[in-house]
């Protein structure tokens, strides 16, 4: 993946949306990837890279234990029997930003 630096997004002109909306989410549900992406980038402006991102929303999402990330950390074949994102478990490995709280 290519790493995105000093971009703006900016939303499409054809958009219909005229203000901003914060994702829905069902009562007692696990909360869906966009929710994720949501809460995170509001929570922690500025912190995450797009690999970062990902990365944070797969764990959180397949609800990967801390411990089980851990156990794995470097251990390439074994990520992709696990099916995880090899290429941003490596960036994240060396970043050192795994720190597991809980969302409201």
């Amino acid at each position: 993946m290519t790493e995105i630096v000093h971009t703006f997004v900016q939303v499409s002109p054809d958009c219909p949306v005229k203000t901003e909306t914060i994702p829905p989410t069902k009562q007692d549900a696990k909360p869906s990837i966009h929710v994720l992406q949501y809460q995170l980038l509001t929570q922690y402006p500025y912190r995450f890279t797009l690999e970062e991102l990902i990365y944070e929303v797969h764990i959180r999402h397949k609800q990967i234990p801390a411990e089980e990330i851990a156990t794995h950390a470097g251990a390439s074949t074994t990520i992709k029997k696990a099916s995880w994102p090899c290429t941003v478990w490596r960036q994240m490995s060396t970043v050192g930003l795994l720190k597991w709280e809980k969302m409201d």
